[in-house]
């Protein structure tokens, strides 16, 4: 490689290119390199370890590139680090790299990088960093289906079936639905209760941003559409961006997402260049890239809480128009219950359950009236019980309990079917006939 043959090369600057292929392994030889900038490209493989010889390097940024994990285990190696950006790499999870002696780190972001694992007591030094972000879980999703932080919410009956939002709007009726205002005031980490039944929380800085960043988006042009308040605004993040809806009833819920890009244009001109791609979770994560799309799900709620979350997925453009805008961006979200579960729960009894209860208790009746007009009632008496009761009590209580299964006091049989029973009386004439027969044997 050409570039690796200067020597003397102190800033590299290849981002925003579209780059593909591997990194060479020769640019470990640029000694004197003190600004290294990889962002936004189409990269593979992984950061060569050969990056560790880059000893005079002040700035690394390696952020949606394409590249795989782990980080260079000789990151501890570039001692005149001021920040270090190693971002969304790809690959499986890996520990966290050690970073002794880099004492002079700034800014450091080793976000969604898959890391896992026990945090080396490399990092006690940098607690005075004016930024560090290592949100690093090797799973983003969130599974249990229950949002830890509002475990503890109390929530009023009858619960919510549905809620509405404008996001980065103000309050607008679309449809005869009333879209909640998103209007809180932003910040780069920021969490905030909306409307009566969800929440929202931010996560990430936009950096080297030319201009003093909003994160929520307008434009004052209208779409050719009913439903165009709805994406007139945005609410937008740089790296995860969250919004909760809790206190809702369990059951099925449809769940659409609103999208419209404001940011990029659908020209000629620079503007349109821009790409933005980004990931939706909800149970299972969806890669978008993003135009003008109104996506719908169905989610389960089973603990009247549900989690919807956009995360940039390190692809796409980072710089244009300008620097800084990227990451995901909403436009509006609706969520309607469409299948509450069974009110009763499993306590209902099915219909076929509850026939054969009634058949079973018929037999019963029946089995009992043939035993009292045979003189047998005794023979009812489960026989574990022994000896230990008293039979003439036993006797009347049976005997209360026929009069009780009667439509009247003075005729027990009127409630009973006549084939029935004389199917009964057939069978014990046979189970008498077979004892006789045993007996004269």
């Amino acid at each position: 490689m050409d570039l690796a043959n200067i020597s003397t090369l102190k800033s590299l600057v290849l981002q925003l290119n579209q780059l593909s292929g591997t990194l060479p392994p020769e640019l470990g030889n640029l000694t004197q390199l003190e600004e290294l900038l990889l962002t936004s490209n189409n990269f593979t493989g992984e950061i060569p370890a050969t990056f560790a010889k880059l000893t005079a390097l002040q700035d690394l940024v390696i952020r949606g590139t394409g590249l795989s994990g782990p980080s260079p285990f000789g990151v501890s190696l570039l001692t005149q680090l001021n920040e270090l950006i190693i971002t969304d790499l790809n690959g499986p999870t890996s520990t966290f790299p050690r970073l002794d002696n880099l004492t002079n780190l700034d800014t450091l972001d080793l976000s969604f990088n898959n890391l896992s694992g026990p945090i080396s007591s490399s990092y006690d030094g940098l607690r005075d960093a004016d930024y560090m972000n290592l949100s690093a879980s090797s799973s983003p999703v969130n599974d249990s289906g229950a949002v830890s932080c509002l475990s503890s919410m109390v929530c009023r009956t009858p619960l919510n079936r549905s809620f509405h939002i404008n996001c980065g709007g103000k309050q607008v009726a679309i449809n005869g639905s009333t879209y909640d205002a998103d209007l809180d005031i932003e910040g780069p980490s920021k969490s905030q209760k909306g409307g009566a039944n969800w929440a929202y929380s931010n996560t990430g800085d936009f950096w080297f941003s030319e201009k003093s960043l909003s994160y929520k988006r307008s434009i004052q042009s209208c779409f050719a559409m009913d439903n165009e308040k709805l994406y007139k605004s945005a609410r937008v993040s740089s790296i995860s961006l969250t919004y909760y809806g809790y206190c809702l009833a369990n059951g099925s819920y449809t769940v659409k997402l609103h999208f419209a890009e404001i940011i990029f244009t659908d020209d000629e001109t620079y503007r349109s260049l821009g790409r933005r791609i980004f990931d939706v979770y909800i149970h299972l994560p969806e890669l978008l890239t993003l135009s003008f799309i109104t996506q719908t799900f169905t989610a389960e709620v089973t603990n009247k809480t549900l989690e919807i979350r956009f995360q940039w997925a390190g692809r796409g453009t980072t710089a244009i128009p300008f620097y800084s805008v990227y990451g995901p961006l909403i436009s509006a979200i609706s969520e309607e219950l469409v299948k509450p579960p069974d009110e009763n729960g499993s306590s209902k009894i099915s219909g076929a359950t509850l026939a054969g209860i009634l058949a079973a208790g018929v037999i019963a009746i029946i089995l009992a009236l043939l035993l009292k007009e045979k003189g047998n009632l005794m023979e009812l008496v489960d026989g574990r019980l022994g000896s230990d009761f008293n039979e003439e009590e036993v006797i009347v209580m049976i005997k209360v309990a026929l009069l009780c299964t009667s439509a009247t006091a003075t005729n027990s049989y009127e409630v009973l079917d006549e084939k029935k029973l004389e199917v009964m009386r057939q069978y014990y004439r046979e189970v008498d006939e077979n004892k006789e027969t045993e007996i004269e044997k």
